[in-house]
């Protein structure tokens, strides 16, 4: 003991390792340090590292977000998928409009056959 009293150097080594040692009994602080050694989680435990820090109304607030954003998302992608009203309604025409078109076609036909022209 009496070395580390005599070198300046050593005995600051020393006061440090103890300083360290007594940290170290600390739970809250060994997590930290824990965590500073084994690096930062990558992609999604990124995310859930991150998410963890924050406070319980920044939490649900986020969740809201990824909801509404998901919601959106799967909105735009059904829309893209289904066809419009427009778009059905020029494809098939309602029933009243097929008869009509069926016998103005037959008329157009008995005209065309009347004159010769096919």
């Amino acid at each position: 003991m009496e070395a580390v009293a005599s070198d300046q150097d050593l005995y600051n080594a020393f006061a440090e390792e103890t300083l360290l040692a007594e940290m170290l009994r600390d739970p809250e602080f060994r997590a930290k340090v824990g965590g500073a050694v084994e690096g930062r989680p990558k992609h999604l435990g990124h995310l859930w590292a991150f998410m963890r820090g924050l406070s319980a109304g920044w939490r649900l607030a986020a969740a809201a977000a990824v909801a509404a954003l998901l919601l959106i998302t799967v909105t735009a992608v059904y829309r893209a998928k289904r066809p419009t009203e427009g778009g059905v309604a020029k494809r098939t025409a309602p029933q009243r409009a097929r008869k009509r078109n069926a016998a103005e076609y037959d008329r157009v036909q008995a005209q065309i056959a009347e004159y010769g022209l096919c």
